[in-house]
């Protein structure tokens, strides 16, 4: 009696296991379907899309404070605007790394009044 209660209790904790295994990878398995779905819609859209609306779907969606550019082969703070001059820094263009200088060309972002004081404090001599 005792060895077959032993028996049945062992076939159980087995069948357990095997039905939570099969939840288990049953539910991945949805759970990659709906994911591959997902991926399938978004790349239909993405491709039905206008170009102007992807471009400017991929724009910064954060409005920023300052626009540090280059004038005149020295670093100037605009508004966020870009193009209210608010002043000109003694940074010369020739002393930054050229991958900076490009940066620089087409506008560094800056969020607020404490990062543009970093970044000038950085690269000021």
């Amino acid at each position: 009696m005792k060895k077959t209660i032993s028996i049945c209790l062992f076939a159980v904790s087995v069948l357990l296991c095997v039905v939570c295994l099969i939840r288990l990878y049953g539910a991945k398995d949805t759970e990659q379907g709906e994911m591959r779905y997902k991926e399938t819609r978004i790349l239909i859209e993405t491709e039905t899309k206008e170009p102007e609306e992807l471009a400017e779907s991929m724009s910064i969606a954060e409005p920023y404070a300052y626009l540090i550019r280059e004038k005149d082969g020295f670093l100037a703070v605009y508004g966020g605007d870009g193009e209210t001059f608010l002043f000109e820094t003694n940074i010369r263009m020739g002393s930054l790394s050229p991958v900076l200088q490009e940066k620089a060309a087409a506008g560094i972002p800056v969020m607020d009044e404490k990062e543009l004081y970093d970044f000038l404090e950085s690269y000021s001599s």
